[in-house]
């Protein structure tokens, strides 16, 4: 089958759609399928496609492509995009699109429609109701007068979970929706800690016992509750420290002010992106991992923590309740109080806490590797163009 996926960005500083686009593509590629992934250019795009695609199995059967953006109408009409789908739609049997409203996705959705392909749709939780808000006027118009007409003759929307599944449907958008998680990669799971890139400047950090919040620095992901909520902790535990590693999305600043305001930031390490080993490295050597979204699709992080052994504590708004059900971790209230009661159970409880991370590495095998999900997908390819 030839199938193409469409993104906005991979740089890998967007956070986790990058990096599930690009692994469920490597997996389906790893099964035999003609892959290729479209997207825009962007700055370093050669350094962060080399961290991004470091040994991912498949990755070397993907076909990348670039689309130009040198000037104002390539960034807010997508006009390459546009002429690239003209002369490129005929390779493909299926197009799978993640994300909306940006110029290049609707460019393949247009060119699609156009010309007969079949398509469809990952909004990668951007349908979400605190997700719509944001900007609300934009994204109202741009979903009445352009985006729900489109959906509607979408052959699928991929949608990450049941209670995302809920409230799309709210939408009346009248089109099939299919649930497919994202997964992990086993393979990378098991990287050696031998393989740091820079030991001696994560040594500061990783010889103590440490919580973990792995994500983009942005108001969705709750770093003001993540903070509030390890000032609780440190009150009680005078060991454990918090390591919060990410790309600045608009909260670093905050964030740092609030930890000073709190008085904990000499336990707060905060250490930037980390790639490949490095990062494997970190979820693993950690106590927990703590994600306290606003809004999450179905998140990288999360399942990279469970798949590495580690209990996890995060809102109900990661929509995860398995989490909780089979005893991975600890799904909470999005507040201080609930959160920071969370952690310290993980925290001050090591016999639990090394039963948790088995469930946790159980419940990420038994259901969310990236082949089994690549197989979901192709199953859903193979039925709309039938």
């Amino acid at each position: 089958m030839r199938i193409s996926h469409i993104i906005d960005s991979l740089d890998p500083s967007q956070g986790g759609p990058p990096v599930s686009t690009v692994s469920l593509a490597a997996a389906q590629a790893a099964l035999g399928h003609d892959v290729t992934v479209v997207s825009n250019e962007f700055s370093q795009s050669n350094l962060h496609l080399n961290r991004l695609l470091c040994d991912m199995p498949g990755s070397d059967r993907l076909t990348i492509t670039l689309v130009s953006q040198k000037n104002f109408l390539d960034k807010l009409f997508g006009v390459s995009a546009k002429r690239f789908f003209v002369r490129n739609m005929h390779r493909w049997d299926i197009l799978h699109l993640h994300g909306l409203w940006r110029p290049i996705l609707w460019a393949a959705a247009k060119g699609a429609l156009e010309q007969n392909t079949k398509w469809g749709l990952a909004p990668k939780g951007m349908l979400h109701p605190w997700a719509l808000q944001q900007k609300r006027w934009k994204k109202g118009l741009a979903l009445k007068f352009r985006w729900r007409r489109a959906i509607r003759r979408a052959a699928f929307l991929h949608i990450l979970n049941n209670e995302e599944k809920v409230y799309v449907e709210r939408l009346g958008l009248d089109c099939p929706i299919e649930v497919i998680p994202n997964g992990f990669s086993p393979e990378k799971m098991d990287c050696s800690t031998n393989s740091l890139v820079s030991p001696v400047e994560m040594a500061k950090w990783m010889d103590r016992p440490y919580i973990l919040f792995l994500g983009r620095l942005h108001l969705v992901k709750g770093l003001d509750y993540l903070a509030d909520a390890f000032a609780i902790v440190a009150q009680r535990n005078s060991e454990i420290n918090l390591v919060v590693a990410g790309p600045d999305a608009g909260m670093l600043q905050q964030f740092e002010a609030r930890v000073c305001r709190l008085g904990i930031s000499r336990r707060v390490y905060v250490v930037g992106m980390l790639f490949g080993a490095n990062k494997y490295a970190a979820i693993r050597n950690a106590i927990c991992l703590c994600q306290p979204s606003r809004q999450e699709g179905f998140s990288m992080t999360i399942i990279e923590a469970l798949a590495s052994g580690i209990p996890v504590v995060i809102s109900k708004d990661c929509h995860f309740p398995e989490v909780e059900e089979l005893g991975a971790g600890h799904v909470v209230e999005l507040n201080a109080m609930s959160i920071g009661n969370a952690l310290l159970q993980i925290v001050d409880n090591g016999e639990w806490r090394m039963i948790a991370g088995q469930k946790a590495r159980e419940l990420a095998l038994a259901k969310y590797t990236w082949p089994k999900i690549a197989e979901r997908s192709i199953d859903v390819y193979k039925r709309v163009i039938k």
